[in-house]
């Protein structure tokens, strides 16, 4: 599956957070030198960034060792909207992840930074300030394993002058609501079909043979009408609209908005056979090939932002300590990696797979 965003940020964000302190991110208590150990070993090289050994840490003294924790994204392949409404969704983890390295520091530091350069964030909070007395009530204290399905809205509305909330997802679903006020019966059937599709797949993707041609042309057909229900309820964008032109005139394909819409991503599910590059000349079609090619180069050409992925995969994931190959991650060292793919060669699990721990159902 490959995933092209018409609009907003390119490339997973990549982030540094620095929990009551600075954020050198390299934060340890030093080796005791009158045993006769050193704390001085030279940093070495590799990928193109200088990595400091476990025992040439900077001296902050930090209360813990930093960590990294890693999550998939996300994408809604069939029933977004409708979904808001009481029907059916698909959703699905993709390969493509976002990484966050946390450093804790002296409690003597009483801030709150996090900073996702791929974005342009660069916040700090001023612990005192945050509204702790909306959380002191026993009932609002949740464990990790508790169960939850509704946000307290006390508590979101304690915590709204602190954050910032993108409105665009909200406003197309305020669209969609508006909508089925002034028009239930009509909204209500475009629910009920969407909900149709959504069933449909599923009973493909869990039957015997979901990998076979003839189920990703059914998935794809019902991704092209899936689009098409959504369109009907006002939230997709012509950009979207331009972007679906183009993969249905190349025949490489079924494209749908993703999400709100109104903007935003669209997801293609590639035909069998259509690959791009060297691939071409491995899968025996060279047509295909050679068309998705020319997909990807009208793409660019017009300012869309392709990300080629798989759906499915790990779930979140934690590097505790941030150690790869017994070499320490720092904060230094994270920023400096240019991209998603340079965050992605830095601490990836393709790397040291065995050093990170995954949760999967």
């Amino acid at each position: 599956m490959s995933g092209v965003r018409s609009k907003g940020v390119n490339g997973q964000p990549q982030a540094s957070s620095r929990v009551n302190g600075h954020g050198n991110g390299t934060a340890s208590q030093g080796v005791d030198r009158d045993k006769g150990e050193s704390s001085e070993d030279e940093p070495s090289t590799a990928n193109g960034h200088t990595r400091r050994p476990l025992h040439g840490r900077k001296e902050s003294n930090p209360l813990a060792p930093p960590f990294i924790v890693s999550a998939p994204g996300k994408t809604i392949v069939y029933g977004e909207h409708a979904v808001v409404h009481g029907k059916a969704a698909i959703a699905a983890a993709i390969s493509l992840r976002s990484y966050l390295l946390c450093t804790t520091l002296s409690k003597s530091k009483r801030t709150l930074c996090l900073q996702f350069p791929d974005i342009g964030l660069d916040h700090t909070w001023h612990i005192p300030d945050l509204p702790w007395t909306a959380f002191k009530h026993s009932s609002r204290r949740k464990r990790y394993y508790d169960l939850v399905t509704t946000l307290d809205q006390e508590l979101v509305d304690a915590m709204q002058p602190h954050i910032t909330t993108a409105k665009s997802t909200a406003t197309e679903v305020a669209k969609v609501g508006h909508l089925k006020t002034a028009h239930p019966e009509v909204t209500g059937l475009v629910f009920d079909a969407i909900d149709s599709i959504t069933r449909s797949a599923h009973s493909i993707v869990t039957g015997e043979n979901p990998g076979s041609e003839a189920s990703i042309t059914h998935l794809g057909e019902l991704m092209t009408v899936n689009h098409g229900l959504l369109t009907s309820l006002g939230v997709s964008h012509p950009r979207l609209e331009r972007l679906r032109y183009l993969v249905n005139e190349s025949g490489v394909g079924w494209t749908k908005l993703t999400g709100a819409g109104g903007g935003g991503c669209a997801i293609t599910l590639l035909k069998p056979g259509a690959s791009s590059g060297a691939d071409t000349h491995l899968n025996g079609d060279g047509a295909q090939g050679s068309a998705l090619q020319e997909l990807e180069r009208q793409l660019e050409a017009e300012g869309f932002a392709k990300y080629e992925t798989t759906v499915g995969g790990d779930g979140v994931g934690v590097l505790s300590p941030a150690l790869i190959c017994g070499e320490e991650i720092d904060q230094e060292i994270f920023l400096g990696a240019e991209g998603r793919e340079g965050v992605e060669a830095l601490v990836g699990g393709g790397r040291d797979r065995d050093a990170w721990k995954y949760w999967r159902p």
